[in-house]
Parts: C-alpha cells; structure tokens; sequence
C-alpha cells in the first residue's frame, strides 16, 4: 500500500530530522570537533 499522504510525508520527514539531529549531536560531543569550531569560528573565545 502506497502512502502519499500528507501525514505519512510529515512523519517521514519529522523522522529524517531527528536523525539529523541526533547525528549532529553525537559530533559536536566530540570535544576535538567542538574544540576546532571555537577555535576557527569564534572571533573571540577565553578559558577562565
């Protein structure tokens, strides 16, 4: 059965989101990953 509804897309998609999402979490908890974005894009970055 071909679902082409506007809820199966919805869902389809809330999916595929969260995937994203869960995937760009898991790198930017690398602290090496995280570390070079602070260092290359932040104008101003200070440990205390």
């Amino acid at each position: 059965m071909n679902t082409n509804t506007t809820i199966a897309k919805n869902i389809r998609v809330a999916d595929e989101k969260a995937s994203y999402d869960a995937a760009c979490k898991r790198l930017l908890s690398e602290k090496i990953i995280l570390a070079w974005i602070m260092k290359n894009c932040l104008e101003v970055f200070i440990l205390e």
